[in-house]
């Protein structure tokens, strides 16, 4: 917390920046810090509950707050995070509701309070900021109507280590010089801030875009500490190593602040070890490393300015995603996460992998010899066997999961039994992708967990939305489906287009 003397100019210039009184002049805002008061919030905290009357609003300084509201079982579900200059409980003092949700602190934060009765003299002698609350509150119900919720990216990391040390110290050192590529990055250890108060660690996270804590192996004070103040926790293991639980955190941390791990590889990945530590540690997400690339690619999910590459299906057109990803490559563009439809889930596979261009055309090639009428079969449950396909995954992909792949994946089918489309994240590649590119009549559908599941062009065939919840800010999206125009001459120059592309960030 600040000292007594600067508190006022500290609050007015959160007020300002907070974007909600951008309608006001500095008299009001001056007049506003006066009635504010400053509040330290322990994690697991509740400012307000469901149902509270209406009667004080916030802005976070620092820290992260957690949106809960009770579904109609009373159980309390988080639908949303708030993060550092965000205004909350603004909407209730405006409109005199009860509060429509209830906000907990997920970790130590700071918040400067405002009551209402505190407020309403202020607002009679500057009208001003009624209208500045008014347009923050009609923005807010507008951007929840059309989807433009922005989510709340983490800022404070706490890594722990689980098992050895080998290569740990390297990797914590890229990891804070690929997040330095980012924003402004401090690392804090017990030998650098072991002293440090609580203020001084306010003031970093204040000045620094990230803050990136190591904690010791161990559950003591100094890891502790580090635990409350995290946004985001994240679990070192050696992949190699037999899987072990780790000592539960649920006593220092709120459910809200994911956990997730980062596997470590010293001469690749290896397959079928994965699982096995996703299975006992049930982290939120994991991240393979390997070499410094993965350190980057890590470090641009977690902050949540990764690159998604989207493939559609489109029938043979698909190929032509292969050029796509020779593109990327060539032009040394790093994909951080690929989701892929039909064909797109095919050719996404190998850009999971980490394939070569060549390997990938020659595959395809191979693929596209076969001819279907070898296939055809009574048509029961399709017209083709499905052999080749069937197959063709199998060799290329084994028994590899999709957990295992280096580059994060994600495919889309359809069930049938409930005619909604669903992404896959995990199990075997090769019976996802199958499913996803299982054409209804054409192939037989996948039969797996009590489901049938056919190709997801049928519901979702350019799956951008998926994109958003694999830590991806910028999506580049390849549609081979769209009907080509017939072309206006014979020249090679007015050939229809294979594919169109599509860029998306906020």
């Amino acid at each position: 917390m600040p000292g007594f003397v600067d508190i006022q100019d500290q609050i007015a210039a959160l007020l300002r920046e907070s974007g909600a009184f951008a309608a006001t002049d500095d008299a009001c805002i001056r007049s506003l810090a006066e009635v504010a008061v400053w509040q330290t919030i322990p994690g697991g905290a509740t400012l307000f509950t469901q149902g509270d009357p209406s009667e004080t609003m916030y802005i976070a300084v620092n820290g992260l707050l957690g949106v809960y509201v009770r579904n109609g079982d009373g159980e309390e579900m988080l639908v949303g995070r708030i993060g550092p200059g965000e205004l909350v409980g603004e909407m209730g003092c405006v409109t005199g509701e009860r509060r429509s949700a209830t906000i907990r602190a997920l970790r130590t934060t700071e918040v400067v309070m405002v009551t209402w009765e505190a407020a309403e003299p202020v607002a009679r002698a500057h009208p001003v900021l009624m209208l500045s609350l008014c347009r923050t509150v009609v923005g807010r119900l507008r951007n929840v109507q059309e989807g433009r919720v922005a989510k709340v990216r983490p800022r404070t990391f706490c890594l722990i280590l689980h098992g050895s040390d080998r290569g740990v110290r390297a990797f914590v050192d890229d990891l804070v010089s690929e997040f330095g590529n980012l924003d402004l990055t401090f690392l804090v250890t017990k030998e650098t801030c072991g002293d440090f108060t609580t203020d001084r660690l306010v003031e970093l996270e204040t000045r620094h875009g990230f803050i990136i804590y190591l904690a010791d192996s161990t559950q003591t004070a100094w890891t502790r500490l580090c635990l409350r103040k995290a946004d985001a926790v994240l679990t070192i293991v050696q992949g190699a190593d037999e899987p072990q639980p780790i000592e539960p955190l649920t006593h220092v941390i709120s459910p809200g602040i994911p956990v997730d791990m980062i596997l470590l590889w010293q001469d690749g990945i290896i397959p079928g070890k994965t699982v096995p530590w996703i299975n006992v540690l049930n982290p939120n997400t994991h991240y393979h490393v390997r070499r410094r690339a993965d350190v980057g690619r890590a470090a641009r999910l977690m902050t949540g300015n990764g690159l998604g590459l989207v493939l559609s299906g489109g029938g043979a057109r698909g190929f032509a995603h292969v050029g796509v990803s020779r593109a990327f490559n060539d032009h040394g563009i790093c994909v951080d996460a690929v989701i892929g439809t039909s064909m797109g889930a095919l050719v996404g596979g190998s850009v999971a992998m980490e394939w070569d261009h060549e390997s990938s055309r020659q595959r395809a090639e191979r693929f596209s010899r076969r001819h279907p009428l070898l296939e055809l079969v009574i048509p029961r449950r399709s017209l083709l066997s499905g052999r080749n396909l069937r197959t063709s995954l199998e060799n290329w992909f084994g028994d590899t999961e999709i957990e295992e792949t280096p580059i994060r994946y994600a495919c889309v089918s359809v069930d049938l039994n409930t005619c909604t489309a669903t992404s896959h994240r995990r199990g075997k590649l090769k019976t996802w992708v199958r499913a996803s590119a299982s054409l209804p009549g054409i192939f037989p559908p996948v039969i797996e967990k009590a489901g049938l599941y056919v190709d997801g062009g049928v519901a979702n065939n350019l799956p951008t939305d998926i994109a958003r919840d694999m830590g991806v800010n910028f999506v580049v999206a390849v549609d081979v489906g769209v009907i080509p125009e017939k072309p206006s001459g014979n020249g090679a120059q007015d050939a229809a287009p294979v594919a169109e592309i599509f860029c998306e960030h906020p």
